[in-house]
């Protein structure tokens, strides 16, 4: 790994990492399916900006429409969902050590799926390992309520979809930059959330509000190009690794 990605390594984990804590904050008043809306929207129209100020041409993009529709449902609208409606249930640093279990669904996933990627050995023996301790953490929750582990659950499957969405774009998207990878991304997803959003949506407050200008929009445009970034450069398993770094 090179000086260039780990930087964005650690961006990436300084960034996506607090966003469970913002989480909590737009919880206090938004419900999960507004939230998300307005964390996409923002991240898209944020990456949008920067698009127009690099005069970047997003005509690129119409040659992976479908792809790009998949990943922004299925990497982006959906994981987002799960994550913020599981911690309705559990605190944030209980939902940022469950979504560490990425990489872990990354290595598993791709026994199964990619050849080259595929664990071995000690490598193997880790994978399982870090396995049984997010079945212990999520059979163990604090609280002790089904709800806590309902809620458990769907952050470890967010972290599942994470997995294979970076294990798809790594090899789908080789002939896109990660900038148009990410927005094309989060325009799909923002049009996927958007009738959800609206649906749920009531009085913000300054508090609530101020969470999501200060963080709806860095965690997707921060993290999110960073994150296509890392899985352009250095492939799929390497963007995951930030998740050991953020809880």
């Amino acid at each position: 790994m090179s000086g260039r990605q780990r930087i964005m390594l650690l961006a990436l984990a300084g960034i996506w990492g607090s966003s469970f804590m913002f989480n909590e904050i737009a919880l206090r008043e938004l419900t999960p399916q507004t939230a998300i809306t307005l964390r996409i929207a923002l991240g898209t129209l944020a990456l949008g900006a920067y698009l127009l100020v690099t005069r970047r041409s997003v005509r690129p993009l119409g040659r992976y429409i479908g792809p790009l529709a998949l990943m922004g449902a299925l990497n982006t609208t959906l994981p987002f969902f799960l994550i913020v409606w599981g911690q309705q249930y559990i605190d944030s640093g209980l939902a940022a050590i469950l979504n560490a279990s990425a990489p872990i669904f990354t290595a598993l996933v791709a026994i199964a799926f990619v050849h080259e990627q595929r664990a071995t050995g000690l490598r193997l023996a880790g994978i399982m390992l870090g396995f049984v301790g997010i079945v212990a953490l999520v059979g163990f929750e604090p609280t002790g309520n089904d709800r806590a582990v309902v809620g458990s659950l769907a952050v470890v499957a967010a972290a599942l979809f994470y997995s294979a969405g970076a294990l798809y774009a790594g090899r789908r998207f080789t002939g896109l930059t990660p900038d148009l990878v990410a927005f094309g991304t989060l325009a799909w997803g923002t049009i996927f959330a958007l009738p959800f959003g609206v649906s749920g949506a009531g009085s913000l407050g300054w508090e609530s509000w101020g969470g999501h200008h200060i963080h709806r929009g860095a965690p997707p445009a921060g993290a999110d190009h960073p994150k296509k970034g890392q899985v352009a450069v250095a492939g799929a398993p390497p963007p995951h690794h930030a998740t050991h770094h953020h809880p």
